[in-house]
């Protein structure tokens, strides 16, 4: 029984933010802008959320220094964590539910998530793709309001 805890002790705990992490981290607030980069996660004040930005997708934007036709999309993805923290030493998943959202720079497509309780709007993906180079620094910047 006890390797059954530890197991998914174990399991819980990659596919979750680090507690230690998150509480460190200065908290969002709601109706004003805050920068994630790839990975990290932040607390959103006012709410049990966490919101962890777990990558892009894609990004078809239009490079730096290029001639486009249109600006292009970068869709990513974040994820939203509800936390009912469990005690210290409790395995991690007691409490935690979380679901992905996927979010587009291009007004042409979904720049708010469907019904979470608030919107969260996706403002910027930096930085813009340079011709012939991967991007991998990516930060987003977002704001969550209540609906």
């Amino acid at each position: 029984m006890r390797a059954a805890w530890l197991f998914l002790a174990l399991i819980s705990g990659c596919a979750t933010p680090a507690r230690q992490e998150v509480e460190r981290a200065p908290p969002a607030r709601l109706d004003e802008e805050f920068t994630l980069a790839l990975g990290d996660s932040i607390v959103l004040s006012g709410t049990p959320y966490t919101i962890t930005f777990n990558k892009v997708i894609e990004d078809s934007r239009c490079a730096q220094g290029m001639t486009c036709v249109w600006e292009g999309n970068a869709r990513i993805e974040i994820r939203l964590w509800d936390f009912a923290w469990p005690p210290e030493g409790e395995p991690r998943s007691v409490g935690v539910t979380g679901f992905d959202l996927e979010l587009n720079t291009s007004p042409r497509f979904p720049t708010e998530p469907y019904d979470t309780g608030f919107v969260m709007e996706l403002r910027r993906l930096e930085p813009l793709p340079r011709a012939g180079a991967q991007t991998q620094a990516y930060t987003v910047t977002l704001v969550a309001r209540k609906k």
